[in-house]
């Protein structure tokens, strides 16, 4: 009677055991099947446009001092220029219309 009883405890142990280890497995499998497919969204978003991405992701370059004053300079330059174009071509114009 009492070897019975012990036989019905280990072989309930065991049955509790597996179940254990078969949750386990799934639950592994779960996050493996989710892991893959993370990886093949991220693979098929950066396939799809790589340069926007990669835009969207650059971050703004930092300009030393003398660059920024070299950039300015030049636009400002570029600026007068157009400026002075256009008051020529505005003065061109009163010439003709007077």
């Amino acid at each position: 009677m009492v070897i019975v009883i012990i036989y019905i405890i280990i072989i309930c142990i065991i049955i509790i055991i597996i179940i254990i280890v078969i949750i386990s497995i799934i639950i592994i499998i779960i996050i493996i099947i989710i892991i893959i497919i993370i990886i093949i969204i991220i693979i098929i978003t950066s396939s799809v446009q790589p340069k926007d991405l990669f835009l969207l992701q650059r971050k703004p370059k930092v300009h030393h001092p003398r660059s920024d004053r070299d950039a300015c300079l030049d636009g400002c330059l570029i600026h007068d220029r157009e400026a002075t174009r256009a008051k020529t071509i505005r003065d061109l114009n009163m010439r003709v219309i007077k």
